[in-house]
């Protein structure tokens, strides 16, 4: 890994840690494009990273439709399955919490410093926090797919809290740069009342 995408990550890090994203327009597609190109301003890395958030939106989806949501904000986009954000796109970089149990030694080694740490959840157990730069998640995604989608399967063990900040102009935006349409969590409620 070379100097430069060592220093994406630490950016990353600290951008996400700190946390000082503010809301947007969430129902405007246009206001999402913005932000993703802004993130992910290279186009073939953009589309190797939103192929994976879709494949993560549909194997949550297929957990359940009040199993997950899409948040977006201006200098960020989180996948929140069940009550973790399971993906977030930051600039130039994808984060994402994975299953350790299902990585192996060698790919454990292999990922330096995309491997941030390994953190407790109470409903999930041990899991990995990655950061991988985008120009990576092509290769990398693959490797990760597995413990990736196993971490999903865990979080999906309950029903998300962030339905009410669900973004749907990322939505559309997703739709139209993959050309095809993903699914949609619900619209209402467990006991079938509307989401404020």
């Amino acid at each position: 890994m070379d100097a430069q995408a060592d220093s994406r990550i630490t950016t990353a890090i600290a951008a996400h840690e700190r946390g000082a994203a503010r809301p947007v327009d969430r129902e405007d597609r246009s206001t999402a494009e913005d932000v993703v190109n802004r993130l992910l301003p290279h186009p073939e890395t953009r589309l190797a990273v939103l192929r994976v958030l879709a494949e993560l939106i549909d194997h949550a989806h297929s957990r359940g439709d009040r199993k997950w949501a899409i948040t977006l904000f201006d200098r960020l986009a989180r996948l929140n399955v069940g009550a973790i954000h399971v993906g977030v796109l930051l600039a130039d970089v994808l984060f994402l919490i994975v299953d350790p149990a299902k990585i192996d030694d060698p790919t454990r080694a292999a990922l330096g410093p995309r491997f941030h740490r390994t953190t407790e959840f109470p409903l999930t157990g041990s899991a990995m926090e990655l950061y991988l730069p985008a120009d990576d998640v092509a290769e990398w995604w693959p490797k990760l797919r597995e413990a990736s989608l196993a971490f999903v399967d865990a979080a999906a063990a309950r029903d998300t809290s962030y339905r009410n900040s669900h973004s749907p102009g990322l939505m559309a935006y997703l739709d139209h740069a993959l050309g095809r349409e993903l699914p949609r969590p619900a619209d209402r409620r467990a006991d079938d009342q509307p989401v404020d």
